[in-house]
């Protein structure tokens, strides 16, 4: 008599059990993003660009408002930590971010730039990459972390940029912190010389990228200095119309000669909606949080972080619309809409004994009382 197998059919063969029935899978109608449509968790992306066409300015400006945690460009986004790494211009990623982030106390701003040069191919510098963006987001309490590799051929160790070896394990190991630290990874990198309609170097890179956006020039006429944003390449989202940007000078102020100083700035032009998919049907995904709940958490969030600074100031409303993150998105658009909503987060928080407020100032409730185990905590 033959041996009897005691497996079951699903845990034996090359599957082993992860076979699946595709007949009990539904699409998710709520997928975790950084910049809805354009960037999602654990992804990586290509910016490609000649020199000179403000890469670094309208990457800067993206960070700059991720990290505060407001829509950029017309698209949504969420509060998302920064991890920009910048060798060759640190000053200049800070120069840039700078027209964006004034005002805005450190505390409540996570926008870390990094000024060591990384090497992709080097599993220990991988590591401590890992390990800096997992920190930073709990630090942050953010879900989720944009790592920024400003410029790819600074990022390769001696490596051959047209290796196509090198240049996939590369990627694989962008793939890995993408993965690992859940978080996108966008390399910044210079176009062919021969070709301005791809990224220079080995094909490899390009090919295993989720997200490959080119940045160009709309006519070599162009005195506005007005460039295009056009995704090429997205996975999992349908590709999206590309997004117009003006580089400005912002003036920051006057050098002890008495002439202007200004850095650049990137302006996305208005009136650009996000080509978005059009739903087969109405289902929509549940709430799990009232848009008031939510903005209640936010505005305790940013009272939070500004006490663990400065445990005993005060703080002006319009420091604290400044402030609000992405809950408050929708309300935006209009000074007195945002001014109401936030005023309404700040009522509830008061009324719920979590903030006091002084007039037109508030703090989070700051008295110390001693709880059943002896140990001190905010009341």
């Amino acid at each position: 008599m033959a041996p009897t197998n005691t497996q079951s059919p699903a845990a034996i063969g090359f599957a082993d059990g992860s076979a699946s029935n595709a007949a009990a899978h539904k699409p998710a109608l709520d997928k975790n993003y950084i910049v809805k449509h354009w960037l999602q968790p654990g992804h990586v992306g290509m910016l490609a660009a000649p020199p000179a066409h403000g890469k670094t300015a309208i990457v800067a400006a993206l960070c700059a408002n991720l990290a505060l945690g407001h829509s950029f460009a017309g698209r949504n986004v969420c509060r998302t930590a920064i991890y920009y790494l910048a060798p060759e211009i640190p000053i200049g990623v800070k120069d840039r971010a700078y027209p964006f982030l004034i005002g805005a106390p450190t505390a409540t701003t996570h926008f870390y730039v990094v000024d060591r040069t990384p090497d992709f191919l080097n599993d220990q510098h991988v590591d401590g990459i890992i390990e800096d963006v997992s920190n930073m987001k709990a630090k942050a309490k953010t879900a989720s972390a944009l790592v920024v590799v400003d410029t790819t051929n600074l990022s390769i160790g001696d490596a051959d940029e047209n290796s196509s070896s090198a240049m996939g394990r590369v990627i694989r190991n962008a793939h890995r912190i993408a993965r690992e630290a859940g978080c996108y990874v966008l390399f910044i990198h210079h176009t062919a010389h021969s070709d301005s309609s791809r990224g220079r170097g080995s094909s490899a890179f390009g090919a295993n990228a989720d997200d490959i956006f080119l940045l160009q020039r709309p006519n070599q006429g162009n005195a506005q200095k007005t460039v295009l944003l056009t995704p090429t390449k997205q996975k999992g989202v349908q590709l999206q119309s590309a997004i117009s940007f003006e580089i400005d000078a912002f003036k920051v102020g006057q050098d002890i000669e008495g002439d202007d100083v200004t850095v650049p700035k990137a302006v996305p032009l208005a009136d650009q909606a996000s080509a978005s998919p059009t739903p087969a049907n109405s289902n929509r995904a549940p709430r799990t949080k009232s848009t008031g709940e939510a903005r209640q958490e936010d505005m305790l969030r940013v009272l939070t972080e500004l006490h663990n600074e400065k445990p005993d100031a005060w703080h002006e409303v319009k420091l604290l619309q400044r402030l609000a993150g992405d809950p408050f998105n929708s309300s935006r658009a209009k000074a007195d809409s945002l001014r109401v909503a936030v005023n309404r987060a700040l009522g509830s928080l008061v009324e719920a004994g979590k903030v006091e407020a002084d007039t037109r100032r508030f703090r989070l409730r700051s008295k110390v009382v001693d709880n059943d185990q002896g140990q001190r905590q905010i009341d």
